[in-house]
C-alpha cells in the first residue's frame, strides 16, 4: 500500500477513484460468514497504487471535503455489495466518520437514498460509529434514532480501548458492540483481559447487543473471546481485507471448522475439569458437614480445623446461623495465603453478620446450596469464589456452612 502523499484528492473525487476490500464477519456458532466489513482503499491515478483510508481522510480534511469522501465510501462499498450475488441475510458493515454528522447531515437521510437506490434492505446494512471520535453526542443521537427506524442497524466501535466511555452504550442504545482489537490482543495470555472482555460481553448482551471480536489473528484467540460469549470473530486467522472474489472462501469455510472443532474440545474438557473439582469439593463439604451435625456448636471450629487441614483449593471455612450470623471462627487451611496487608482486608469473626451477602440470603430464601460468582475475599484480598450450603445439626437448628475457594482452582 503507498503510503505516499503524493496524490490529488480533489481528483480522487472527481473521479470517485474509490475502491473497497471486504473482510469477513464470522459466526463460530452458525459455522458461516454472516457479513463483511466494508474498508475502503483510494487509487493514486498517478501511480495506480492504493492508498491508506488514513491518507486520504487526512488530505480531505485538509481540502474541506471531508463529507463528500466520506459519503463517496459508502456510496462505492454499497455499489460493490449490490453487485455481489449472495444471500440476502449477509451484513455489510460501514464506517462512518462522525466529524461529518451534524444538525445538517443527520437527517439528511443520504445513506438511506443511496441504499433505496441501490435496492439494498437497510436491514442488511450496520452503521459503525467510531466511540473514541464522538463529540456532538447529541447530533449522533439524533443520527441513530433516524437510521433505527428505517432499519438500519447500529454498532458502537473501538469499546475496551482507554478512550471508552461505557455511557455512551446506554446513550446509543447499540445493536452491535465491537470490541477493540487493543482488549483482544493477546488476551488468551492475560487474565484482566479475559476477564475484561466478559464484562463487556455479559454488559452488552443483558442490554440486547451482540458482540463483534475485532483482531483475531489466531485460534488461540478466537477461542479466548468465544469462551467469554463474544457472538461474532473479525481478524487476520479467517481472512485478510481484499476485493470480494479475491477472498478465499474455502479458506474461511476451513478455519471455521477448525475453530468449531477446537472450541468445543476445549469447552468439554474445562467442563469435565471443573465437574470433577466440583465432585471433589462436594465431598470435603459433605464431610465437614457430616461431622457437624453430629457435633455441638461449642465444637464447629475444631471439627472444621481437623477435616479441612490437607486440602489446597479451600482458603477458609467458617458457620452462619439461621440469622446469618457468623457463630464459628473463620478457619483457614495450611495453604491460605494473605494476598495483602490492607487493613481492610481481614478475615470475619463470630458475630459478623453476613445476611446481606448473596450466599448467604440465597440460602435464606429456601435454596440448599449456592455457589457465588468470583469475588475479592475480605478474608485475605484473593481472588474466591464461596460454597455455601445448610445444614441441620443434632440440636435442631439451622446453620449454613460456608466455604471459600481459590478461583484460580475451582
Amino acid at each position: 500500500m503507498d503510503n505516499s502523499s503524493n496524490f490529488d484528492i480533489k481528483e480522487i473525487l472527481g473521479k470517485e477513484a474509490i475502491t473497497t476490500y471486504f473482510q469477513p464477519l464470522v459466526s463460530v456458532r452458525k459455522n458461516e460468514i454472516i457479513g463483511y466489513e466494508a474498508l475502503s482503499r483510494g487509487i493514486n491515478l498517478s501511480t495506480g497504487e492504493t492508498l491508506n483510508p488514513i491518507l486520504l481522510f487526512n488530505a480531505a480534511r485538509e481540502n474541506n471535503s471531508v463529507l463528500e469522501l466520506d459519503r463517496l465510501c459508502r456510496k462505492k462499498a454499497l455499489e460493490t455489495f449490490a453487485c455481489i450475488n449472495i444471500s440476502d441475510s449477509i451484513l455489510i458493515s460501514l464506517n462512518i466518520d462522525v466529524s461529518t454528522i451534524n444538525s445538517t447531515t443527520a437527517g439528511s437521510n443520504h445513506l438511506l437514498n443511496t441504499s433505496k437506490t441501490l435496492g439494498l434492505s437497510p436491514s442488511n446494512i450496520v452503521i459503525e460509529i467510531l466511540e473514541n471520535e464522538i463529540e456532538d453526542v447529541e447530533q449522533i443521537l439524533n443520527f441513530t434514532e433516524i437510521y433505527r427506524s428505517h432499519g438500519f442497524l447500529i454498532a458502537l466501535d473501538d469499546i475496551g480501548t482507554g478512550h471508552s466511555n461505557l455511557d455512551r452504550i446506554s446513550l446509543i442504545k447499540p445493536d452491535i458492540i465491537k470490541l477493540d482489537r487493543s482488549l483482544v490482543y493477546e488476551s488468551e495470555n492475560d487474565f484482566y483481559r479475559q476477564e475484561v472482555i466478559q464484562s463487556i460481553v455479559s454488559l452488552s448482551h443483558r442490554t440486547g447487543s451482540l458482540v463483534i471480536a475485532e483482531g483475531i489473528e489466531s485460534l488461540a484467540a478466537a477461542l479466548t473471546v468465544m469462551k467469554a460469549g463474544v457472538d461474532i470473530l473479525q481478524g487476520y486467522y479467517f481472512s485478510m481485507p481484499g476485493e470480494f472474489f479475491s477472498l478465499d472462501q474455502e479458506v474461511i469455510q476451513k478455519n471455521l471448522d477448525i475453530t468449531a472443532v477446537a472450541f468445543r474440545a476445549k469447552m468439554i474438557s474445562e467442563l469435565k475439569h471443573v465437574k470433577n473439582k466440583r465432585i471433589r469439593y462436594e465431598k470435603i463439604i459433605s464431610s465437614i458437614i457430616h461431622s457437624l451435625k453430629k457435633s455441638e456448636e461449642i465444637n464447629f471450629n475444631e471439627i472444621i480445623t481437623q477435616t479441612i487441614q490437607g486440602t489446597v483449593e479451600i482458603e477458609c471455612v467458617y458457620v452462619l446461623d439461621s440469622e446469618g450470623l457468623q457463630v464459628s471462627a473463620t478457619i483457614f487451611t495450611d495453604y491460605s495465603s494473605i494476598r495483602t496487608r490492607n487493613p481492610v482486608f481481614r478475615a470475619a469473626d463470630r458475630g459478623c453478620d453476613h445476611s446481606f451477602k448473596n450466599y448467604c440470603y440465597f440460602i435464606l430464601a429456601g435454596l440448599s446450596t449456592y455457589t457465588t460468582l468470583p469475588y475479592i475475599s475480605f478474608a485475605t484480598g484473593n481472588l474466591c469464589i464461596t460454597i455455601s450450603t445448610s445444614f441441620i445439626p443434632k440440636n435442631g437448628t439451622t446453620y449454613i456452612l460456608c466455604c471459600d475457594i481459590v478461583y484460580g482452582l475451582f
